[in-house]
């Protein structure tokens, strides 16, 4: 009894002093609003080997998973990313995220920043390679690197190789299959087949908004 009252402190500080953490870095992000590098902070432990971490959240890692995905989450979705010098942010990004933590929204959206505010599709495949290491049953962080190469860097090899990832995975949109084969083959794709793919990227994202307001 004495030994669950005392995880159950510890763990109750824990969450104080992440919480805090998420405060305190709130606070300075909006107390200096153009002047604040937003690059210069780390998440608390963050640098840490990971069997660090587990040892000092006494291995709760979910609740660690969501203290990383509400602070990356301030700065992937600030205004002032797109002054970030790209190499900058992708380097502090997998510093980050080599805690490997299991929300996929968190890779997801260090990719669309990188693609989409930054202009540097090439940087994401590293952030992909971590995200897949972390969530293998994730099909939509090879997904969006398939997207990446496709649409965004024009290599079919590379996009058949991780929209093949894909649909291997349970639960993968059923068309990536086929899709898979023509870009192998050499193919165009059809306007249906590109829409889908679009229309695939587009829920994704919508999925990602949904669940960013629900974190905020």
């Amino acid at each position: 009894m004495y030994r669950l009252s005392f995880k159950f402190i510890v763990i109750k500080l824990i969450l104080i002093s992440l919480g805090a953490g998420i405060m305190f870095s709130s606070s300075q992000f909006f107390k200096n609003d153009q002047s604040t590098d937003l690059l210069s902070e780390y998440p608390f432990f963050s640098r840490l080997p990971k069997k660090a971490v587990d040892v000092l959240t006494l291995g709760n890692g979910r609740v660690y998973n969501i203290y990383l995905y509400l602070y990356t989450l301030q700065i992937f979705a600030s205004e002032k990313v797109k002054n970030v010098d790209p190499v900058r942010f992708a380097n502090w990004s997998k510093e980050v995220l080599k805690q490997l933590p299991e929300i996929e929204g968190t890779y997801a959206l260090a990719c669309y920043t990188l693609v989409i505010d930054l202009e540097r599709g090439d940087l994401c495949e590293d952030i992909t390679k971590l995200g897949m290491k972390a969530m293998p049953d994730s099909w939509m962080i090879p997904v969006i690197q398939g997207w990446v190469h496709l649409f965004k860097r024009l290599e079919l090899k590379e996009a058949a190789y991780y929209y093949g990832i894909a649909s291997e995975i349970r639960g993968s949109p059923a068309y990536l299959k086929s899709l898979v084969k023509k870009i192998k083959s050499g193919k165009i794709l059809e306007n249906s087949e590109v829409k889908k793919l679009h229309d695939e990227m587009i829920k994704i994202e919508k999925k990602l908004k949904s669940s960013n307001k629900e974190s905020l």
